[in-house]
């Protein structure tokens, strides 16, 4: 059973997602999900406090999506190009 907690937690977390899918909207959201994810637990592992984790998983993440490059097709070449953000 989730405590009321873990729901707080797993819904401030999506509101992460959100945030950053509104700003990486060529991210599939499955992407930037798995992403906050990692960071959060990367994050939890190490925390004494916890109550900053949040806005921490939020900057992680968004500096994670911005500084690795997803992979895109040019329409007219057929060619993958990788592209930051």
């Amino acid at each position: 059973m989730t405590t009321t907690a873990g729901r707080m937690v797993h819904d401030e977390l999506d509101g992460v997602v959100s945030e950053l899918c509104a700003r990486f909207p060529t991210r599939p959201r499955s992407e930037i999900e798995s992403v906050v994810a990692d960071v959060y637990a990367e994050l939890a592992s190490n925390a004494e406090v916890v109550a900053h984790l949040i806005p921490l998983t939020l900057n992680r993440s968004r500096r994670r999506l911005h500084d690795t490059p997803t992979w895109s097709t040019v329409p007219d070449a057929g060619v993958p190009t990788a592209r930051r953000g």
